[in-house]
């Protein structure tokens, strides 16, 4: 029973991360330039956001009391659609598969002159680059055991918990929740495009769990942050602020460039 419930908060919370996103897409006045610089996670100043951020990590750390419970209870292996699901989910997720196609895209657009699919899967890219580093600056700092390990899932390393060792966040989910973010923002207008994606982001980070590589609130908080990451460069460009990562003497370069 008590897995069951974690089971539905996991749910609950990935579902979060896409409808709370759904409710906001109508262009946020909010700034995310502090002193003349450019932050890329600023702190907006609308009460909204802070609820729904603060309904979203409370969800996050409610799965973290059920991760054990909820790999416990996926430890048998599922019926053979649930074994197809969770490998499209992960290929949703995977970055050497998702990079090229929205590379494709990118250059898709460019050829056939369509702006929106153009910003889409650079945002989408750009977003996918952010959100990888903070993701691993998070698993190599924490190290926490992945379920498969068999440790429980108090197990962290800190520092110095072992190359093996890094299951907080997700990156799968991280990367899922960036394109599908990066898309539903920019095509906000077209009315199944946000379901569409974010389901797919969502199955991603459920499939993570099927296949205990990462514990429930691994998953939720990789969403997060690709989703906030996504969602904060749509802000950047909305108020004149554009990225983009550029070859450079000393090896790639982040570039800001700012339209008055």
């Amino acid at each position: 029973m008590r897995a069951r419930v974690g089971a539905a908060a996991l749910l609950a919370a990935l579902l979060l991360c896409g409808t709370g996103a759904l409710a906001g897409e109508e262009a946020p006045k909010r700034r995310f330039l502090l002193d003349g610089g450019a932050e890329l996670i600023g702190a907006p100043l609308e009460a909204p956001f802070w609820e729904k951020l603060t309904l979203m990590t409370g969800a996050g750390v409610l799965v973290h009391q059920y991760d054990g419970r909820i790999a416990r209870a996926l430890e048998k292996k599922g019926p053979r659609y649930a074994e197809n699901l969770s490998d499209a989910g992960r290929a949703l997720g995977d970055g050497l598969l998702v990079a090229p196609a929205l590379a494709a895209g990118w250059l898709l657009g460019a050829w056939t002159e369509d702006e929106r699919l153009v910003k889409a899967s650079r945002i989408g890219l750009e977003s996918f680059a952010f959100g990888g580093l903070a993701v691993n600056a998070l698993k190599y700092t924490t190290h926490r055991r992945r379920p498969k390990a068999g440790d429980g899932p108090n197990r962290w390393g800190g520092m110095r918990g072992g190359s093996g060792n890094l299951s907080f966040p997700s990156g799968h989910a991280a990367t899922a929740f960036s394109w599908a973010a990066s898309f539903a923002l920019v095509y906000g207008d077209t009315w199944w495009v946000g379901p569409l994606c974010y389901g797919g982001a969502t199955l991603t980070a459920l499939s993570r769990v099927h296949d205990r590589e990462h514990w429930g609130s691994d998953v939720v908080f990789g969403s997060l942050l690709g989703y906030f990451t996504s969602r904060a460069l749509v802000s950047l460009e909305k108020n004149g602020v554009k990225t983009a990562v550029l070859p450079g003497p000393g090896g790639p370069t982040l570039a800001l460039t700012m339209a008055f």
